[in-house]
């Protein structure tokens, strides 16, 4: 979702696993919304741990931890999530998560890692750790 032309490049990789009602095309395929840094286990924002304090602290959501950790939206979450899917400035990021719907975004992590590095070799998978990814 942070990529918009690697998104394009997964639906093109993936015509079986999406319809066409929901195939992606990048404005901008050199857009980045937010780059991630590139870890051992996959594409990492170090910020998350932030994010995630946040929105506890808000009453927005809730995690949970057995062997995964879990992330589930409250009532008021889901309240500030239907706001903001309303905002014309979020129409970029509403569209893209509509685009993952069904395919991507019912993927494991682990499974997107892998998909992430068969796509994008030498944008993820060979590029040294620590660095920023980009298009």
């Amino acid at each position: 979702m942070r990529y918009p032309g690697f998104l394009e490049r997964a639906h093109t990789a993936m015509p079986e696993a999406v319809d066409t009602e929901t195939v992606f095309l990048a404005p901008d395929s050199s857009e980045v919304e937010a780059p991630m840094i590139r870890y051992r286990y996959g594409p990492w924002d170090q910020r998350y741990r932030q994010f995630l304090a946040f929105l506890v602290a808000r009453d927005l959501v809730t995690i949970t931890s057995h062997r995964v950790e879990r992330v589930k939206l409250k009532a008021a979450g889901k309240r500030t999530a239907q706001r903001l899917t309303e905002a014309a400035q979020f129409q970029p990021l509403v569209r893209r998560c509509q685009a993952m719907r069904g395919n991507l975004a019912a993927m494991s992590g682990t499974d997107l890692k892998n998909l992430i590095y068969d796509l994008f070799p030498d944008e993820v998978g060979n590029a040294p750790f620590r660095q920023e990814i980009r298009p």
